[in-house]
């Protein structure tokens, strides 16, 4: 345990930045898992402007160092690749 007045503070402000961070990343996959709901049930319009989100809470994370670049790349990617295999997959 920290005994320095400056760690304990730092302590205190860690606790906070991860709990900021846990909520962002909780709410990063809530919106990836809206976006796979979408999919599977064949709204492809609606997918793409949860996409269209996705891609800009991804970036912003990435920005704010929630996630790391390369991941929200990655992401995005992988993301938009199967919105576009179901896009031009035939209709059922």
């Amino acid at each position: 345990m920290a005994h320095h007045p400056a760690a304990l503070k730092a302590l205190r402000k860690d606790k906070g930045r991860r709990l900021r961070n846990k909520s962002a990343i909780s709410d990063l996959r809530t919106r990836m898992k809206q976006f796979d709901a979408l999919l599977a049930s064949g709204k492809v319009d609606d997918a793409k402007e949860k996409l269209r989100e996705l891609t800009t809470k991804l970036d912003r994370a990435a920005v704010r160092n929630i996630i790391h670049a390369n991941l929200a790349a990655r992401k995005k990617s992988r993301l938009t690749k199967r919105l576009q295999a179901r896009a031009a997959a035939p209709k059922k």
